[in-house]
């Protein structure tokens, strides 16, 4: 290959580094939240958004990136956190050895990448949380890919067997 060919295809590898790194979702948690304030005049800030928090923060983080987002967001929010329900697909990252660090609950689901019973019993944690969030309390929901798989409550009729022949059926066809 020649030196011209071998400088552009290095012009090309950073490029793609670079839109890779600027699209992690910890780093643009990180970006996105933070915490001012202390007591009851304490305010969480998503995005330039400032929302009064006297009662605290409560997180659920589900999707192929929640424990790199759940990790990011407590890290920002700290004592202002006063609990969570991260909803994770089995992945080395989501195991209990490296998840000890965070304070909210870490629920594995979604085998094979369709809902299970597992991802139905964390969803109904995670639903069960927001409903006792108490006035002055936020929820605090981050969302990323495969979430559909991670927190299925299909509504009544309908059945977890039901949505996961849904599913098959759709992407049978493409």
């Amino acid at each position: 290959m020649s030196a011209h060919v071998l400088a552009w295809r290095a012009v090309g590898l950073r490029a793609f580094e670079a839109g890779v790194a600027a699209v992690r979702p910890d780093k643009l948690v990180m970006e996105a939240v933070a915490v001012t304030g202390s007591g009851e005049a304490k305010h969480l800030l998503v995005l330039g958004e400032s929302i009064p928090i006297p009662g605290g923060v409560s997180l659920i983080a589900f999707g192929k990136a929640s424990i790199l987002m759940a990790r990011a967001a407590e890290r920002k929010l700290g004592p202002a956190l006063s609990r969570g329900v991260v909803i994770a697909q089995p992945s080395a990252e989501s195991c209990p050895e490296r998840c000890r660090d965070l304070k909210s609950e870490v629920h594995v689901g979604s085998r094979g990448n369709l809902p299970d019973a597992a991802a139905q019993a964390a969803a109904g944690r995670a639903l069960a949380m927001a409903a006792d969030a108490k006035a002055g309390q936020v929820v605090l929901v981050l969302i990323s890919g495969g979430g559909s798989a991670l927190l299925p409550l299909p509504a009544l009729p309908l059945t977890l067997e039901d949505k996961i022949a849904t599913i098959k059926i759709m992407t049978a066809a493409g």
